[in-house]
């Protein structure tokens, strides 16, 4: 067996099941590959982890009501100070509802009290490079997923594999040059690639879920990530798109999410018409009266 991750023979007593996304961020049995066990372990303790703990993405989770192996009802909690009088408090949420807390006094909150209390929140936010890692995670995963051996073969993986374990810095501790094309949600976008930045965010809004978008080009692969229907990032990497089900132009390509308890594929190209149908038809009826 292969592991995409390390780019090494595994064994079945070394190997684990990985699910490209985390159930905890609305992946499913199914969509799994098998991975070295030590690799896998460490990425879903120091990167999938983390993801899960971002702020804007642990609130995309909890109103999803996205669980994990656990099955527990997500809990998470953010300081907060009562502007009007210093006093420090906690908004704490549990599953897709919240209340107010003072750790202090033990007090909670009604939702009166809580409305006539204007606060001052540190949001635990920071920019980094926690979602870029993630993505490449789940377009190696899923790339081999859907493809095997000839992902391996005529994909640029190896400059996925250095951007989700951030080996990105030479021996001077200067950055290096891979040949991809990175954004976030968070990115500044050039003009060059806005129209296609717009398109996927567009697209992961459809869906409502999470998945993972792969347009495929001659010379390139466009991967993009959703969760919950959230737009991730995506990453634009060498590949031999011709060697991997390439035919019909621009808006070629494939689909996995995760809707209704159901792994669901189809085509970009398709999606991408029944929007714009959509859209269309939307903008008709304005003016067909």
């Amino acid at each position: 067996m292969y592991c995409i991750y390390t780019n090494s023979t595994i064994t079945s007593d070394n190997s684990n099941i990985e699910h490209i996304i985390p159930l905890s961020l609305g992946g499913k049995n199914g969509f799994t590959i098998r991975v070295n066990k030590n690799a896998n372990s460490d990425l879903g303790d120091k990167l999938d982890g983390a993801i899960v703990k971002d702020f804007f993405i642990n609130h995309t989770k909890r109103a999803k009501g996205y669980i994990g192996h656990s099955k527990k009802i997500t809990k998470y909690k953010i300081n907060a100070t009562i502007a009007t009088t210093g006093e420090k408090v906690e908004i704490r949420y549990i599953g897709k509802d919240n209340y107010l807390y003072n750790p202090k006094t033990k007090k909670r909150y009604t939702e009166e009290e809580k409305k006539q209390s204007p606060l001052n929140i540190s949001t635990p936010f920071t920019v980094n490079n926690l979602r870029i890692r993630f993505v490449a995670k789940v377009l190696l995963g899923t790339g081999y997923f859907i493809y095997g051996d000839a992902f391996k073969e005529y994909a640029d993986h190896k400059s996925l594999r250095r951007i989700m374990d951030w080996n990105l810095l030479d021996k001077n501790n200067k950055l290096v040059n891979i040949p991809v094309g990175l954004m976030d949600e968070f990115s500044e976008v050039p003009d060059t690639t806005e129209k296609w930045d717009r398109t996927l965010r567009i697209v992961c809004k459809a869906i409502d879920s999470s998945c993972v978008i792969l347009i495929i080009a001659p010379k390139q692969i466009i991967g993009a990530v959703g969760i919950g229907g959230r737009y991730i990032g995506a990453i634009n990497f060498k590949a031999n798109g011709r060697k991997l089900g390439y035919k019909k132009g621009p808006a070629d390509g494939i689909i996995i999410a995760i809707q209704n308890n159901k792994i669901i594929k189809t085509s970009f190209h398709k999606f991408l018409k029944k929007i714009q149908d959509l859209i269309s038809a939307k903008n008709n009826c304005y003016t067909c009266t």
